[in-house]
């Protein structure tokens, strides 16, 4: 009680709850810097580690590969057939395909798929034969696939020639404990996530659990390659199990071959920037992942299935295809050896070469660090927002009779009710009402948008005051004082603390699902924290740089630049409006399909995280009377007598 009472008088005497008060913008600014200060670090040595095999049933390139020269004619007629088969109708391809996998012996099907989106649809056939293993007992198994068009666009027929010549291959050998899949599908997208999706819920010729999934992409017409990339993204932000990525690079190296990750044209991993590159790569292709043509690897997320894609690039040697092929006879020679799940290894981890990682525990304070600085500053808007309503002649006489809960728990929550149920509607609508032209409406719609609220907040903010007597309303004052009632300062403060405590709570959670989006998000929306109506150039800004749609094409055109996607957009003329809506017509188009063909949950959080917590800053912006607002670090704040 006596060390009670001492605090008591130190706070009364020195006014330390006050001080502690004013300086929580600062700690928030300070909490960013450190998350993003933390992210920086990871390529540092001594923060990251070097890659292991935690599984030691796995034993990669312990066993002899047998794919080799004797295989070499084999691999050339069949992708010479494959070759031909470019220009064919996809019935025809398909058949010819199954033709071959019925005369190596395998149980073979197609597969039809169809996706319809509104007044958009998308359909394909798939082919696939199993080959059920003659020592085990049909309840496990593997997937060699190859899609006729990668994620590029290009004829993948060297990836096609190579599943159908290692079906016949492997058909040969009696060591299988799990049952063997090859399938060719359309593309390495929809029609990839269809079957993998159909496979788990309608198909009637399966053969067991998926155990993991190997995507094979050679799309050189040489018969040599360079090296070898290594794509192990997922959906969501899902991640296979270390192991397999790790028993692949071990593999390749035993084939002396160079692997690489992120579309990364180097040798040498000692230097932190080439660290770093690969790192933020990373960060982007988890982004990224399922809202475009992908490496195929991503499509089995959302299944416990472990999945990459192994990718030939380069057309002069020194390898040639059947070393290519024995790369992926030999990690299914490691995954058959298995007798149970993935599971010793990192499902949650970020690369920095093919040989060293950092995991959760290293990377996720960066998140969390972003998340903290939020219920922070709501602490600081909840502990300067003051009750006093009698100053404004535009309030109305609901506020100045409202009471303590009315406007600190009632209005405010009923406030945000309204904005997050507004955007989800939005959300909703858009997905419903989806084709090509409504989609075009929507981006105009929302350039349109952006221009007339800065000149709103601008409009609302920079009033002219007058020398002899109070300031003149403004229109929309006057509007708000005849139809709508005022709201006033603390009941925007608290609106706005409520917000932020609840989206720290949300990047929390999601900085252990998807720690990419988690930066994303964090990092994008924290200049909406020192939004005020009393600085409007800056509260324009401040909307502009934290809006999603300006964001979407930001890191679309970074991602499309680093990861060599040949995707568009690939340009941004920031000069050009119409360089603006051209890229985000196409990327909401992508969001939009990606939530319906491929479970992508991205459109979801910006409709119903992100897109909220923007319109409660837009509303600060033009409704906040100035008064009580937090002030940013950036500026020394005046001390009372």
């Amino acid at each position: 009680m006596g060390l009670f009472d001492l605090i008591q008088r130190l706070n009364v005497r020195f006014k330390l709850l006050d001080k502690a008060i004013h300086i929580i913008p600062y700690i928030s600014f300070l909490s960013v810097l450190a998350g993003f200060a933390i992210l920086l670090s990871l390529p540092m040595e001594g923060v990251y580690r070097n890659t292991y095999i935690s599984e030691n049933a796995l034993l990669p390139a312990q066993a002899q590969t047998y794919f080799r020269e004797s295989e070499w004619n084999i691999v050339r007629g069949y992708r010479k057939e494959v070759h031909q088969l470019e220009h064919v109708s996809p019935q025809e391809r398909t058949q010819t395909l199954r033709t071959w996998f019925d005369d190596i012996g395998l149980k073979t099907s197609f597969h039809n798929w169809d996706i319809s989106y509104g007044a958009e649809n998308k359909s394909g056939t798939n082919v696939y034969g199993i080959l059920h293993a003659p020592r085990g007992e049909n309840t496990e198994a593997m997937v060699l696939v190859a899609p006729c068009i990668n994620k590029d666009g290009d004829y993948n027929d060297g990836g096609v020639a190579l599943v159908a010549a290692l079906a016949r291959y492997l058909k040969k050998w009696s060591v299988w404990s799990k049952n063997i899949i090859f399938v060719v599908t359309s593309d390495s997208h929809f029609s990839m996530r269809s079957w993998v999706s159909d496979y788990h819920t309608s198909m009637a010729n399966t053969a067991g659990s998926i155990e993991a999934a190997i995507v094979l992409d050679y799309p050189a017409k040489s018969d040599y390659f360079d090296e070898i990339e290594i794509t192990y993204e997922g959906l969501n932000g899902q991640l296979p199990n270390l192991d397999l990525f790790n028993t692949a690079v071990l593999i390749a190296g035993h084939e002396n071959l160079r692997t690489v990750v992120q579309n990364m044209n180097t040798v040498n991993y000692l230097h932190y920037i080439t660290r770093a590159k690969i790192l933020f790569r990373g960060i982007l292709a988890q982004l990224s992942a399922g809202l475009g043509p992908g490496p195929g690897s991503e499509t089995f997320s959302g299944w416990r299935i472990n999945a990459i894609t192994l990718r030939a690039r380069g057309s002069k040697g020194p390898a040639d295809i059947t070393t290519f092929g024995r790369v992926a006879e030999s990690t299914l020679r490691s995954i058959n050896n298995l007798l149970e799940h993935f599971h010793q290894s990192f499902f949650f981890f970020l690369l920095l070469s093919p040989r060293n990682f950092v995991s959760i525990g290293t990377y996720l304070p960066a998140a969390i660090a972003l998340a903290i600085s939020y219920p922070l500053m709501a602490t600081y808007n909840i502990a300067t927002a003051k009750i006093s309503l009698g100053s404004s002649k535009l309030i109305s006489n609901f506020w100045k009779n409202a009471t303590y809960t009315q406007i600190a728990v009632l209005a405010p929550s009923l406030l945000l009710a309204i904005i997050y149920a507004t955007s989800i509607i939005i959300g909703y609508l858009s997905l419903n009402t989806f084709s090509t032209s409504t989609v075009v409406f929507s981006t105009h719609a929302i350039i349109a948008m952006h221009t007339i609220i800065t000149f709103a907040v601008i409009a609302r903010s920079m009033k002219k005051k007058s020398a002899q007597g109070p300031t003149p309303p403004t229109a929309l004052e006057l509007f708000h004082a005849r139809y709508i009632p005022l709201l006033p300062a603390p009941v925007l403060a608290y609106t706005r603390a409520y917000a932020m405590i609840f989206h720290g709570l949300i990047l929390t959670t999601l900085s252990m699902l998807n720690f990419s989006l988690s930066i994303l998000v964090g990092a994008a929306t924290f200049p909406l924290v020192y939004i005020s109506s009393r600085y409007p150039v800056s509260a324009a800004v401040s909307l502009y740089l934290t809006s999603p749609w300006i964001w979407l094409v930001v890191i679309s055109t970074l991602t499309n630049a680093a990861l060599g996607n040949n995707t568009k957009p690939t340009v941004l003329d920031p000069s050009s409006l119409a360089s603006l809506v051209a890229p985000l017509d196409q990327i909401i188009e992508n969001l939009l399909w990606a939530w319906r063909g491929m479970d992508v949950w991205t459109w979801g959080i910006i409709v119903g995280f992100w897109l909220p917590f923007w319109l409660v800053g837009l509303a600060v912006a033009l409704m906040d009377s100035g008064e009580d607002t937090p002030t940013p670090p950036t500026t020394k704040e005046k001390k009372s007598e």
